[in-house]
C-alpha cells in the first residue's frame, strides 16, 4: 500500500481516480489545485504524487517543480487531456522535469494501477497484488 497525493481539478475525475486507487489498497490525499505541492508536510508524507497538468492557481508543471525541490526522490505520474498545445508537448516536458511516468487521458483504470505498481516496484517496494 502506498500513500498517494492526487491532484486533479475535475471533481468527477478526482473521485473516479481516488476510488480506483483506494480499491487497489492505497491511501489517497486529494486536492483540486497544485498549491498543496508547497506543503512540505504533505509531500514528505506521501510515496507518489499523481498530478493533472491543467489546474487553476498552481499548474501540474509548477507542482512537479515544487515537489522535486522538496523531495527529489518523489515518484510522480503526470496526467493530461491536453490544452492549447498537444498532450505530447506537455507530457514530454514533465518527463524532463522529473516525472517518472506520464499518462494521456483518457486511460483505463488498469493502466493507472499498472503504472503505479511499476513505479513502486522500481523503488524496491513490493507490488500490491
Amino acid at each position: 500500500m502506498a500513500k498517494i497525493l492526487l491532484l486533479e481539478d475535475s471533481e468527477p475525475l478526482l473521485r473516479q481516480f481516488c476510488k480506483i486507487l483506494e480499491q487497489d489498497g492505497h491511501s489517497v490525499i486529494t486536492s483540486q489545485d497544485g498549491a498543496i505541492a508547497y506543503d512540505q508536510k504533505t509531500l514528505t508524507a506521501v510515496d507518489v504524487m499523481i498530478t493533472d497538468l491543467m489546474m487553476p492557481q498552481v499548474s501540474g508543471i509548477e507542482a512537479i517543480l515544487q515537489a522535486k525541490k522538496v523531495r527529489p526522490e518523489l515518484k510522480i505520474i503526470a496526467i493530461s487531456a491536453g490544452g492549447m498545445v498537444t498532450d505530447d508537448d506537455y507530457l514530454s516536458a514533465c518527463l524532463e522535469l522529473g516525472a517518472a511516468a506520464v499518462l494521456q487521458k483518457p486511460f483505463e483504470p488498469d493502466t493507472l494501477i499498472g503504472t503505479l505498481r511499476s513505479l513502486l516496484d522500481s523503488d524496491g517496494r513490493e507490488a500490491v497484488a
